[in-house]
């Protein structure tokens, strides 16, 4: 079955439902939680493609903007009726990180 990407990375439809993918929300959780301990959207792409882990059926290269769309995406906190893959705290843990290395000179 060919999988494209129209969900964000963690969810999938099963029976006309969106779902958690659990493989795939695994990697999103440890992507936040990566992020929080201080790795770079660089540094988490690298390993993630390094462990070859899939972000497509095609594809197994991550780079820094597919981390930085994970990060943004408040979809995993529940928004939108997805299901809630990353826990609110995380999610904005996650963004005040990214706020203040941005205002980092």
């Amino acid at each position: 079955m060919k999988k494209i990407r129209y969900f964000p990375f963690g969810y999938a439809v099963r029976n006309g439902h969106t779902v958690i993918d659990q493989q795939e929300a695994e990697t999103v959780r440890g992507i936040f939680t990566a992020y929080i301990h201080g790795a770079s959207l660089k540094e988490i792409a690298e390993d993630l493609t390094a462990k070859n882990i899939p972000y497509t059926e095609r594809s197994c290269v991550w780079d820094k903007a597919r981390i930085s769309r994970i990060l943004e995406n408040a979809k995993y906190t529940g928004a939108d009726n997805y299901p809630n893959l990353v826990d609110i705290k995380l999610f904005e843990a996650a963004a005040e990180k990214r706020q203040t290395k941005q205002r980092l000179p």
